[in-house]
Protein backbone atom coordinates (compact mmCIF):
# COMPACT_ATOMS: atom_id res chain seq x y z
CA UNK A 1 0.00 0.00 0.00
CA UNK A 2 1.62 3.38 -1.02
CA UNK A 3 2.13 5.77 1.36
CA UNK A 4 -0.11 8.71 -0.59
CA UNK A 5 -3.12 6.18 -0.64
CA UNK A 6 -3.45 5.59 2.72
CA UNK A 7 -4.92 9.26 3.83
CA UNK A 8 -7.27 8.86 1.09
CA UNK A 9 -8.44 5.41 2.74
CA UNK A 10 -8.61 6.82 6.29
CA UNK A 11 -10.77 9.98 4.76
CA UNK A 12 -12.79 7.73 3.18
CA UNK A 13 -13.37 5.15 5.78
CA UNK A 14 -14.11 8.35 8.47
CA UNK A 15 -16.68 9.70 5.73
CA UNK A 16 -18.06 6.70 5.33
CA UNK A 17 -18.42 5.24 9.07
CA UNK A 18 -18.50 7.69 11.36
CA UNK A 19 -20.26 10.53 9.19
CA UNK A 20 -22.99 7.98 8.29
CA UNK A 21 -23.62 7.75 12.34
CA UNK A 22 -23.64 11.31 12.81
CA UNK A 23 -26.10 11.75 9.85
CA UNK A 24 -28.05 9.21 11.39
CA UNK A 25 -28.57 11.12 14.48
CA UNK A 26 -29.09 14.41 12.29
CA UNK A 27 -32.22 12.10 10.78
CA UNK A 28 -33.55 10.85 14.24
CA UNK A 29 -33.75 14.87 14.95
CA UNK A 30 -36.55 15.14 12.27
CA UNK A 31 -40.23 14.65 13.34
CA UNK A 32 -41.40 11.17 13.21
CA UNK A 33 -43.64 11.62 10.52
CA UNK A 34 -41.03 13.01 8.01
CA UNK A 35 -38.49 10.32 9.18
CA UNK A 36 -40.77 8.34 8.02
CA UNK A 37 -41.51 9.39 4.61
CA UNK A 38 -37.60 9.70 4.26
CA UNK A 39 -36.41 6.51 5.16
CA UNK A 40 -37.65 3.99 2.73
CA UNK A 41 -36.46 6.36 0.03
CA UNK A 42 -33.05 5.67 1.70
CA UNK A 43 -33.48 2.30 2.24
CA UNK A 44 -34.30 2.20 -2.06
CA UNK A 45 -31.80 4.09 -2.73
CA UNK A 46 -29.25 2.37 -0.72
CA UNK A 47 -29.74 -1.21 -1.52
CA UNK A 48 -29.40 -0.05 -5.09
CA UNK A 49 -26.26 1.75 -4.35
CA UNK A 50 -25.09 -2.11 -2.56
CA UNK A 51 -25.85 -4.08 -5.37
CA UNK A 52 -24.08 -1.07 -7.70
CA UNK A 53 -20.61 -1.53 -5.99
CA UNK A 54 -21.23 -5.60 -5.54
CA UNK A 55 -21.35 -6.41 -9.10
CA UNK A 56 -19.82 -3.32 -10.74
CA UNK A 57 -16.82 -2.86 -8.95
CA UNK A 58 -15.78 -5.05 -5.81
CA UNK A 59 -17.11 -8.31 -7.77
CA UNK A 60 -15.11 -7.91 -10.97
CA UNK A 61 -11.86 -6.81 -8.92
CA UNK A 62 -11.90 -10.27 -7.51
CA UNK A 63 -12.50 -11.90 -10.70
CA UNK A 64 -9.25 -9.85 -12.17
CA UNK A 65 -6.93 -11.08 -9.53
CA UNK A 66 -8.33 -14.48 -8.46
CA UNK A 67 -9.55 -17.92 -10.28
CA UNK A 68 -13.51 -17.59 -10.63
CA UNK A 69 -14.24 -20.73 -8.43
CA UNK A 70 -12.17 -19.42 -5.59
CA UNK A 71 -13.81 -16.11 -5.76
CA UNK A 72 -17.59 -17.76 -6.22
CA UNK A 73 -16.87 -19.90 -3.38
CA UNK A 74 -15.62 -16.89 -1.35
CA UNK A 75 -18.76 -14.94 -1.83
CA UNK A 76 -20.73 -17.87 -1.09
CA UNK A 77 -19.10 -18.49 1.89
CA UNK A 78 -19.27 -14.93 3.00
CA UNK A 79 -22.72 -14.74 2.93
CA UNK A 80 -23.31 -17.83 4.47
CA UNK A 81 -20.96 -16.36 7.24
CA UNK A 82 -23.46 -12.94 7.50
CA UNK A 83 -26.21 -15.21 7.57
CA UNK A 84 -25.17 -17.40 10.26
CA UNK A 85 -24.02 -14.31 12.61
CA UNK A 86 -27.26 -12.85 11.92
CA UNK A 87 -29.01 -15.93 12.72
CA UNK A 88 -27.15 -16.40 15.61
CA UNK A 89 -27.82 -12.40 17.13
CA UNK A 90 -31.39 -13.16 16.44
CA UNK A 91 -31.42 -15.88 18.15
CA UNK A 92 -29.59 -14.14 21.11
CA UNK A 93 -32.31 -11.44 21.59
CA UNK A 94 -35.37 -13.74 20.99
CA UNK A 95 -34.46 -16.54 23.67
CA UNK A 96 -35.20 -13.86 26.37
CA UNK A 97 -38.71 -12.90 24.98
CA UNK A 98 -39.27 -16.57 24.43
CA UNK A 99 -38.79 -17.38 28.02
CA UNK A 100 -40.07 -14.12 29.13
CA UNK A 101 -37.19 -12.60 30.36
CA UNK A 102 -38.20 -9.08 28.74
CA UNK A 103 -35.79 -6.98 31.01
CA UNK A 104 -32.80 -9.06 30.45
CA UNK A 105 -33.60 -9.23 26.44
CA UNK A 106 -34.23 -5.45 26.75
CA UNK A 107 -30.68 -4.93 28.56
CA UNK A 108 -28.80 -7.70 26.22
CA UNK A 109 -30.42 -5.81 22.93
CA UNK A 110 -27.71 -2.75 23.22
CA UNK A 111 -24.59 -4.89 23.90
CA UNK A 112 -25.74 -7.63 21.11
CA UNK A 113 -26.72 -4.33 18.15
CA UNK A 114 -23.11 -2.56 18.76
CA UNK A 115 -20.87 -5.53 18.69
CA UNK A 116 -22.74 -6.96 15.39
CA UNK A 117 -22.38 -3.07 14.73
CA UNK A 118 -18.44 -2.90 14.90
CA UNK A 119 -18.38 -6.44 13.49
CA UNK A 120 -19.69 -5.17 9.99
CA UNK A 121 -18.36 -1.47 10.01
CA UNK A 122 -14.63 -2.99 10.39
CA UNK A 123 -15.35 -5.81 7.42
CA UNK A 124 -16.53 -1.92 6.00
CA UNK A 125 -13.11 -0.46 6.74
CA UNK A 126 -11.21 -3.57 5.11
CA UNK A 127 -13.11 -3.49 1.70
CA UNK A 128 -12.85 0.34 1.47
CA UNK A 129 -9.02 -0.21 1.82
CA UNK A 130 -8.98 -3.22 -0.21
CA UNK A 131 -10.72 -1.33 -2.89
CA UNK A 132 -8.16 1.80 -2.86
CA UNK A 133 -5.14 -0.85 -3.36
CA UNK A 134 -7.04 -1.73 -6.82
CA UNK A 135 -7.80 1.76 -7.51
CA UNK A 136 -8.84 5.03 -6.77
CA UNK A 137 -12.22 5.05 -8.52
CA UNK A 138 -13.07 1.61 -6.57
CA UNK A 139 -11.96 2.97 -3.43
CA UNK A 140 -14.24 5.77 -3.42
CA UNK A 141 -17.59 4.14 -5.30
CA UNK A 142 -17.05 1.80 -2.06
CA UNK A 143 -17.00 4.21 0.44
CA UNK A 144 -20.10 6.17 -1.30
CA UNK A 145 -22.27 2.30 -1.26
CA UNK A 146 -20.79 2.28 2.51
CA UNK A 147 -22.32 5.43 3.69
CA UNK A 148 -25.46 5.12 1.38
CA UNK A 149 -26.10 1.72 3.69
CA UNK A 150 -25.15 3.12 6.83
CA UNK A 151 -27.32 5.78 7.12
CA UNK A 152 -31.07 3.91 7.46
CA UNK A 153 -28.86 1.03 9.13
CA UNK A 154 -27.46 3.43 12.05
CA UNK A 155 -31.09 5.30 12.14
CA UNK A 156 -32.68 1.65 13.04
CA UNK A 157 -29.13 0.52 15.17
CA UNK A 158 -29.92 4.00 17.41
CA UNK A 159 -33.70 3.33 17.84
CA UNK A 160 -33.29 0.03 19.34
CA UNK A 161 -30.02 1.52 21.93
CA UNK A 162 -33.04 3.84 22.58
CA UNK A 163 -35.81 0.67 23.42
CA UNK A 164 -33.08 -1.12 25.17
CA UNK A 165 -33.03 1.44 27.55
CA UNK A 166 -30.25 4.34 26.41
CA UNK A 167 -30.03 7.65 26.87
CA UNK A 168 -30.13 9.61 23.92
CA UNK A 169 -26.98 10.98 24.35
CA UNK A 170 -25.35 7.69 25.32
CA UNK A 171 -27.02 6.02 21.82
CA UNK A 172 -25.66 8.39 19.86
CA UNK A 173 -22.40 7.92 21.26
CA UNK A 174 -21.93 4.22 21.23
CA UNK A 175 -23.59 4.30 17.45
CA UNK A 176 -20.73 6.82 16.57
CA UNK A 177 -17.88 4.62 18.09
CA UNK A 178 -19.03 1.35 17.21
CA UNK A 179 -19.04 2.76 13.78
CA UNK A 180 -15.60 4.21 14.25
CA UNK A 181 -14.29 0.99 13.97
CA UNK A 182 -14.76 1.39 10.38
CA UNK A 183 -11.29 3.38 10.74
CA UNK A 184 -9.49 0.72 12.17
CA UNK A 185 -10.30 -1.94 9.83
CA UNK A 186 -9.56 0.62 6.71
CA UNK A 187 -6.28 1.25 8.54
CA UNK A 188 -4.93 -1.97 9.91
CA UNK A 189 -6.19 -2.95 6.06
CA UNK A 190 -3.76 -0.53 4.83
CA UNK A 191 -1.08 -0.88 6.31
CA UNK A 192 -0.90 -4.55 5.66
CA UNK A 193 -2.69 -5.31 2.45
CA UNK A 194 0.29 -4.10 0.51
CA UNK A 195 2.66 -6.72 1.32
CA UNK A 196 -0.31 -8.98 1.24
CA UNK A 197 -1.33 -8.60 -2.41
CA UNK A 198 -2.78 -12.53 -2.71
CA UNK A 199 -5.53 -12.15 -0.47
CA UNK A 200 -6.59 -8.47 -1.66
CA UNK A 201 -9.28 -10.60 -4.03
CA UNK A 202 -10.80 -12.64 -1.56
CA UNK A 203 -11.33 -9.70 1.23
CA UNK A 204 -13.05 -7.83 -1.85
CA UNK A 205 -15.25 -11.40 -2.68
CA UNK A 206 -16.19 -11.22 1.20
CA UNK A 207 -16.92 -7.66 1.05
CA UNK A 208 -19.36 -8.26 -2.10
CA UNK A 209 -20.84 -10.80 -0.24
CA UNK A 210 -21.43 -8.59 2.73
CA UNK A 211 -22.81 -6.14 0.34
CA UNK A 212 -25.04 -8.84 -1.71
CA UNK A 213 -26.34 -10.12 1.73
CA UNK A 214 -27.67 -6.63 3.21
CA UNK A 215 -29.32 -5.41 0.11
CA UNK A 216 -31.12 -8.69 -0.35
CA UNK A 217 -31.80 -9.96 3.08
CA UNK A 218 -32.13 -6.61 4.94
CA UNK A 219 -33.27 -4.10 2.82
CA UNK A 220 -34.96 -5.04 -0.48
CA UNK A 221 -37.64 -7.05 1.75
CA UNK A 222 -38.99 -3.48 2.56
CA UNK A 223 -39.40 -2.39 -0.93
CA UNK A 224 -41.18 -5.89 -1.69
CA UNK A 225 -44.14 -5.11 0.91
CA UNK A 226 -43.87 -1.19 0.41
CA UNK A 227 -47.36 -0.20 -0.13
CA UNK A 228 -48.22 -0.42 -4.17
CA UNK A 229 -48.64 3.08 -4.65
CA UNK A 230 -44.76 3.50 -3.32
CA UNK A 231 -43.52 0.77 -4.54
CA UNK A 232 -42.35 2.17 -8.27
CA UNK A 233 -40.63 5.13 -6.65
CA UNK A 234 -38.54 2.85 -4.61
CA UNK A 235 -37.62 0.93 -7.10
CA UNK A 236 -36.88 3.61 -9.69
CA UNK A 237 -34.19 5.21 -6.03
CA UNK A 238 -32.91 1.53 -6.16
CA UNK A 239 -31.77 1.51 -9.86
CA UNK A 240 -30.77 4.92 -9.99
CA UNK A 241 -28.61 3.99 -6.56
CA UNK A 242 -27.27 0.91 -8.78
CA UNK A 243 -26.68 3.26 -11.72
CA UNK A 244 -25.02 6.15 -9.98
CA UNK A 245 -22.22 3.62 -8.27
CA UNK A 246 -21.80 2.36 -11.95
CA UNK A 247 -21.39 5.19 -13.62
CA UNK A 248 -19.12 6.79 -10.88
CA UNK A 249 -16.93 3.61 -11.50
Amino acid sequence: MTAPVLPWIIGAAIIAGVGSAVLAGVVLLLPKERRGTALPWMVAFSAGALLGAAFGDLLPQALSGAPVRAVSLTVLGGMLGFMLLELMLAHRHGHGHAHGHEHEAHRALGPLVLFGDALHNFVDGVAIAAAFSMSKEAGIATALAVFAHEVPQEVGNVALLLEAGYSPAKAFGFNVLSNSVAVVGALAAGLMLGALQPVIPYVLAVACAGFIYVAAADLIPGIVDAPKGSRVLQAGLLIAGAAGICLLR
